[in-house]
């Protein structure tokens, strides 16, 4: 994929742990505050490497407040310029309005990881064909600080394993860790990682790649990016292309409720 995704310079992998409002508290005090029901992320892209603008969203809440198994509702938007494009990760290039419910099985107060499942529909975009989905697996989220308002250094990590009966049951796997730190008020200098790889070795999804540019918090919930990135195709794809490295400028606006 050179479209890595992540918070870094992508919208978020198509399940995301929303950050939590939940604190601990001592024995004896008052339960911690529910994660938020509601979790929200959206990012338009450029794409260099591709020529491509791709949007992709997501949204999702949760039908119960407290659970142990919590039951929630999800819809996904994945759409670009250019439907198909090779070396483009298959879970970027869905072009596709997907509409899902399924559960989550949350690890802990804070609620960094979680197991999940759904089940939805998948209407085609872009001449793509329409039909029933399913996707499950694990993925993790952190934040270390904040950027927008924050004089102090800020670190994100985030990882996901998911099965996908869109791409015959191909496991794709991704990971990708990012830091930024303040400048200015308004300017933070970024520097960051990918690393993808899945279970049927398509090329694209099999990478890893390095970019450094800068982050302008516009919010608590917009940001603005602007990164360069040199990468390559892992040996482990079928049918990389040769020479396997490839270099992309990428332009993102993003979006991320609750900040």
């Amino acid at each position: 994929m050179p479209y890595a995704p992540p918070p870094a310079i992508y919208a978020s992998a198509p399940r995301h742990t929303p950050h939590p409002y939940a604190t601990a508290t001592p024995s004896g005090a008052p339960s911690p505050s529910p994660t938020p029901l509601w979790d929200v992320e959206a990012s338009v892209e450029y794409d260099s490497q591709f020529a491509d603008v791709l949007f992709n969203a997501e949204a999702r809440r949760d039908l119960v407040v407290y659970g142990t198994i919590v039951p929630y509702a999800d819809l996904i938007v994945g759409y670009d310029t250019r439907s198909g494009v090779p070396g483009l990760s298959e879970i970027y290039n869905e072009n596709a309005v997907i509409p899902s419910v399924g559960v989550r099985y949350p690890f802990g107060v804070y609620e960094y990881g979680e197991l999940f499942a759904q089940a939805g529909y998948s209407f085609g975009l872009r001449g793509q064909l329409s039909y029933p989905e399913t996707r499950y697996g694990f993925d993790y989220a952190r934040d270390y600080g904040a950027s927008y308002g924050n004089a102090y250094p800020h670190a994100q990590v985030e990882a996901e394993i998911a099965d996908y009966s869109r791409f015959q049951g191909n496991i794709i796997a991704e990971t990708q860790a990012y830091y930024d730190a303040a400048l200015t008020p308004w300017l933070r200098p970024m520097i960051g990682a990918d690393l993808g790889f899945d279970s049927h070795r398509e090329y694209g999804n099999n990478y890893v790649e390095a970019y450094a540019g800068f982050l302008i918090p516009l919010s608590t919930v917009f940001d603005f990016r602007f990164a360069g990135v040199e990468g390559t195709y892992l040996s482990r794809g079928v049918d990389r292309p040769s020479p396997p490295s490839y270099s992309s400028i990428r332009i993102t606006l993003q979006h991320e409720f609750p900040p």
